[in-house]
């Protein structure tokens, strides 16, 4: 049997045809976002079965401490004590039950005051990634509410030579303070360069019932980090950090002496530091990328309690840790 189509209708057939064969667009590919926190290496954020939050540094935010990014932020807020205190709380856990590390190396010690979360420049932070919830699996005792990861700028590679920087100055009349910060990367194939300097001059505050004693204090920061390719697959880098705070009261540890002549005491500390070396190899395996690094940290703080009535510090106390790590 013979069957006979229709001019019209060999014609839509053709147009159907040529409708389905024809290429379709390709969708522009989107880089899926990665974290290093959760699991101790890069991974997708889909494949992390915990919650998390990446917090991306504005480059219009010039200074201050990093502890301030979490202001605001869901499941997260910020507990502080005076203009330099400035420490995460995530799910109403405070710093005593949560990991606080810059550039995967652990911060947090005992130490009677202070937030650690301001040993670092907001001016030169890149990026913090926050998981929440217990982590002490990975990161041992203090990680029941979760980890915070504070992360500098990486230096990169490039293909051809790059030179860019960031600058930013902020003033404050409330304390006739001021904050700046300035962020310079040189690159190319062979070599990648990230230098940065910060700091911050803040006076005592103006309130309406007049001047805040003590609330003033100042601060400095460095960051230098360099990676210098070896051969095609090896590369060797380099990570110097430097935070120094300056004359920082709390007012929130204020307390009646005991005994009662001691009148008021308060907290401070003349000088606290933060000094962190890293020295890594990086080496391609196949698809993948195994990274050695070995680091010294110290972070050194004078504590001294102030009595008003005896108008001089009641206790003298210096704290300092040292950690050498290594790491693969």
């Amino acid at each position: 049997m013979i069957f006979r189509l229709h001019p019209l209708a060999l014609a839509c057939l053709a147009v159907s045809s040529s409708v389905l064969a024809a290429p379709q667009e390709t969708a522009p590919l989107e880089l899926q976002e990665t974290v290093v926190t959760a699991k101790g290496y890069q991974a997708a954020t889909q494949d992390i079965p915990q919650a998390i939050e990446v917090l991306q540094a504005r480059p219009t935010e010039t200074g201050g401490p990093a502890g301030s990014l979490f202001r605001g932020k869901p499941g997260l807020a910020v507990h502080s004590d005076g203009a330099w205190g400035q420490n995460p709380v995530l799910r109403g856990m405070k710093k005593e039950s949560t990991v606080l590390m810059v550039d995967g190396v652990r911060v947090n010690s005992a130490q009677p005051q202070g937030s650690l979360a301001s040993f670092l420049d907001l001016g030169l932070l890149e990026r913090a990634e926050v998981v929440k919830g217990p982590s002490s699996v990975l990161y041992g005792s203090g990680a029941m509410g979760g980890v915070v990861n504070l992360i500098t700028p990486e230096a990169r590679f490039t293909e051809q030579d790059q030179t860019s920087g960031r600058f930013g100055l902020s003033a404050s009349s409330v304390d006739e303070g001021f904050n700046g910060a300035a962020l310079l990367r040189d690159s190319n194939s062979e070599h990648a360069l990230v230098l940065g300097v910060a700091g911050r001059k803040l006076n005592d505050y103006d309130s309406p019932s007049g001047t805040e004693e003590r609330t003033g204090y100042s601060s400095d920061s460095l960051l230098l980090k360099y990676k210098q390719r070896l051969s095609e697959d090896v590369s060797v880098n380099l990570n110097v950090q430097r935070h120094t705070d300056r004359d920082v009261w709390y007012p929130g540890s204020a307390r009646t002496g005991t005994p009662s002549l001691l009148g008021t005491v308060t907290m401070h500390s003349p000088e606290q530091r933060r000094e962190l070396y890293q020295l890594g190899l990086e080496n391609r395996l196949g698809e993948g990328t195994l990274n050695t690094e070995i680091y010294r940290q110290e972070v050194y703080r004078e504590i001294r309690a102030y009595s008003s009535n005896l108008d001089r510090n009641q206790v003298r106390n210096d704290v300092s840790f040292i950690t050498h790590g290594l790491r693969t």
